[in-house]
């Protein structure tokens, strides 16, 4: 896809990686720290990428932010607008276009829940954290948001759900970026989810642990234990 676009995933060790890290950091703790490792690697991203003529896709699900139920935060990207200016500013003289995936908020927020216990050390139950995320926003006042902060031409919002078929996920974006669908169909098929959710045993068990006195190292090491066996918890 090189001749058509160039595509920037979160693989380890890359700056796409990076740049999803430290804005989910700045979202939750946004002091000077934070804000400048952010805004060097916009500059290091845009460096990077300037002088090239393809169009590039930067994808990562925290670039905006982090999600519900890490640490505190419990409304959609509250540090949305500063970080929309961070990228619209030290991107210059690029002009980036921003597309958003949603998700039927019911499922999306089961699927968040399960990731924030996985992933970010959540203690609280299902109920408890349905609760407290109850007035995060809506994605309508999500795009509003970001329409108060750049020009409604540079943004556009797909709906998983009108995903034609799961195992060839973004395409609503490869299509915006001038694949045809048929292209798109003779890319090699998502064989399996590379992040699975837990199930609704391991999912408990695991909640139970992040409340646990156990230290990160031994968490790291019990969770990959976890996931990999899955069957010996109750579904």
């Amino acid at each position: 896809m090189s001749d058509r676009f160039e595509l920037f995933t979160p693989e380890k060790g890359t700056i796409t990686r990076a740049l999803g890290n430290t804005a989910m950091r700045f979202s939750i703790w946004p002091n000077e720290k934070n804000r400048l490792q952010l805004v060097n690697l916009i500059e290091n991203f845009r460096d990077q990428v300037l002088n090239g003529t393809t169009t590039c896709i930067l994808s990562h699900e925290n670039l905006l932010g982090a999600m519900l139920g890490n640490s505190d935060v419990i409304t959609l990207y509250p540090e949305l607008e500063t970080i929309l200016g961070f990228l619209d500013e030290y991107l210059s003289p690029l002009q980036p276009e921003y597309l958003v995936y949603t998700r039927n908020m019911a499922a999306w927020k089961k699927s968040v829940y399960n990731q924030s216990v996985k992933s970010d050390g959540y203690t609280k139950t299902y109920e408890e954290f349905l609760d407290e995320t109850a007035d995060c926003g809506t994605w309508e006042s999500l795009e509003e948001r970001m329409k108060a902060c750049l020009s409604k031409n540079r943004i556009q919002f797909f709906r998983l759900e009108d995903e034609v078929q799961q195992e060839y996920p973004g395409s609503q974006i490869l299509e915006y970026a001038g694949m045809t669908y048929d292209e798109i169909e003779h890319l090699k098929p998502l064989a399996k989810q590379r992040n699975p959710k837990l199930n609704k045993g391991s999912l408990e068990f695991t909640r139970k642990l992040n409340n646990s006195s156990i230290s990160s190292d031994a968490r790291s090491e019990i969770l990959k234990i976890i996931t990999s066996g899955q069957d010996m918890f109750a579904k």
